[in-house]
């Protein structure tokens, strides 16, 4: 609170100052906006200003981790150089998308020009799609030679899908997409999700404290938070059935009949084990961050993400590893797809059916 003096006067005037809370609840907002126009824009964004974008998001990371150990006027100080470098982040991000513009935007000289620019668009537009959707069915970290080849790959079925003919094969940044923006993107949309599925408190209370990290310990050790009951008769039931799993599907790929999971339905139907092993990943960080007893943002680590990544594909692909599934995966992941694809209210075509359109050909994919 800070206190001023209003001219020719004996009277206090207090005016309010954003608490600590409050300025980094709007850094959050704001640094959620600034990874969202990152993928959003990824494919017009130039690398250079891609690995600087990364680094002031990182730094902004940094503050946030810093200010949850301050208190009283450290912590405000804190806090608002953290809303600082989150808008600082956005605005370079925004700045850097606007740089770079495909060729519809910079003008045509007449129209058939413009219905060229607008079809390149439109490829560049399901490229950009298809690359994500890439890391989700095919491999969250692919190597920089499977990248390359999905560059063409993801190419020629954009323009399959947009009835044009290849055009030239522009550069891979157009549409390509690392896998931290994309994986922290998940993250961000998620980490609701893992909040009230798990029923984390975020209250400050000593006894809401002690309850996350005996919860999120709990949720953690044998990977416990994939069943859909923890404790019956003494072991968990029904593994890969918990309702956190199909809520991020739902909010990742199928929030409505024009998403991903839609729109390229024959990537996703079932729900394909790299996917599930995605989401699996996402939902374990996200834990991990209750692990404290207060969520404590973590900062991207590749190497941990992908151990973590592995060994969740390993379990679903390994009968060992999982036992209790057996032969029950492909009914759960069937399970997974009609149920994302029922809510999104779009509508069932006897075309649907997996691996129809584009059963080949794609780079990495297991067929």
């Amino acid at each position: 609170m800070a206190r001023t003096y209003s001219r020719g006067s004996n009277s206090a005037q207090t005016t309010l100052s954003p608490s600590p809370s409050t300025q980094e609840a709007r850094g959050d907002r704001r640094l959620e906006q600034a990874l969202t126009l990152a993928v959003d824009n990824d494919f017009l964004i130039d690398p250079n200003d891609r690995r600087i974008i990364e680094r002031r998001i990182s730094d902004a990371k940094e503050i946030k981790l810093r200010l949850e150990s301050k208190s009283g006027l450290s912590k405000f100080l804190e806090a608002r150089q953290y809303r600082a470098a989150v808008r600082d982040a956005y605005r370079f991000t925004k700045a850097a998308s606007d740089r770079r513009q495909p060729p519809s935007r910079r003008g045509s000289a007449n129209t058939c020009s413009a219905n060229r620019a607008d079809k390149f668009d439109r490829v560049i537009g399901l490229a950009r799609r298809l690359y994500r959707c890439y890391l989700s069915y095919i491999d969250a970290f692919p190597t920089t030679e499977l990248q390359r080849e999905w560059v063409s790959a993801v190419w020629n079925e954009a323009s399959v899908r947009a009835e044009t003919s290849p055009g030239p094969l522009p550069q891979g940044e157009l549409f390509s997409c690392s896998s931290m923006w994309y994986l922290t993107d998940l993250k961000m949309k998620i980490k609701s999700v893992v909040q009230s599925s798990y029923d984390f408190n975020p209250s400050m209370a000593p006894d809401s404290i002690s309850g996350n990290v005996t919860r999120a310990q709990k949720l953690l050790t044998n990977m416990a938070f994939i069943y859909r009951e923890l404790n019956v008769g003494g072991s968990p039931q029904h593994p890969y059935r918990h309702s956190s799993i199909q809520t991020a599907i739902n909010a990742i790929w199928f929030k409505d009949k024009d998403d991903d999971g839609i729109t390229f339905y024959e990537h996703f139907s079932p729900i394909p084990i790299p996917a599930l092993a995605l989401i699996l990943t996402v939902i374990e960080c996200c834990i991990n961050e209750w692990t404290s007893g207060t969520r404590k943002e973590s900062l991207w680590d590749e190497e941990r993400f992908k151990t973590v990544y592995r060994i969740h594909r390993k379990s679903l692909t390994e009968p060992s590893e999982m036992p209790l599934v057996g032969d029950k995966l492909e009914e759960i992941r069937r399970g997974l797809w009609e149920n994302a694809f029922r809510q999104t209210g779009a509508p069932t075509t006897a075309s649907m059916r997996i691996g129809e359109v584009f059963p080949l050909g794609v780079p990495g994919a297991a067929h």
